[in-house]
């Protein structure tokens, strides 16, 4: 629903007033950073503002321009999910924001930046291999112990017991060392 046409035009001063005053969203610009150029812009943005809400400051400016540039921003990603859904021209999502074409000085500036490992390729495949290497050797350890343990147990059972079955038996980890190195990898 599009606002009444005063409101409207009103909303469409307040943001070409935001887009005339880079100092408020081109983070690259050499005034961005300045406070004075940008309490200035502000002051613009609330005395226009205050045309439609009497009781605006900057906190009121701020919150509307993050709400429009937040509409902008869900209203492209609508469009572009449409247009990798596979779905036909006529499928494609249709924009319905009606002051989107007035935020078009930003689309450039909502683009995230490329992200990089802080780990090497070769550093990331050693510690992998060192890892499953300790991990390998540790079972095979404690494999060979608790086989030997069971054996022995089972061997005192029998000679006692000679017309049973031998039951198996459930060890505990009695083996510290091992359990302190698989806590360390």
């Amino acid at each position: 629903m599009a606002p009444p046409d005063s409101t409207k035009k009103i909303l469409e001063d307040f943001i070409e007033i935001y887009r005339s005053n880079p100092c408020l969203w081109q983070i690259k610009n050499k005034d961005y950073h300045n406070r004075d150029k940008k309490e200035a812009a502000y002051k613009l943005l609330i005395e226009k503002l205050r045309i439609i809400e009497p009781d605006a400051n900057k906190d009121v400016v701020v919150k509307k321009i993050n709400n429009l540039r937040s509409n902008v921003r869900k209203e492209t990603k609508k469009y572009e999910q449409s247009l990798k859904s596979g779905a036909s021209a006529d499928d494609v999502y249709r924009i319905k924001l009606w002051y989107y074409d007035l935020f078009n000085f930003i689309h450039d500036q909502c683009t995230p930046r490329e992200s990089s490992s802080n780990l090497d390729s070769d550093d990331e495949n050693s510690c992998e291999k060192d890892n499953t290497e300790d991990s390998l050797n540790a079972a095979e350890e404690y494999s060979s112990n608790s086989a030997s343990t069971d054996n022995e147990v089972r061997s005192t059972s029998s000679n006692n017991n000679s017309s049973r079955p031998p039951k198996p038996w459930k060890t505990k980890r009695k083996d510290e060392s091992l359990a302190n190195e698989v806590l360390e990898s």
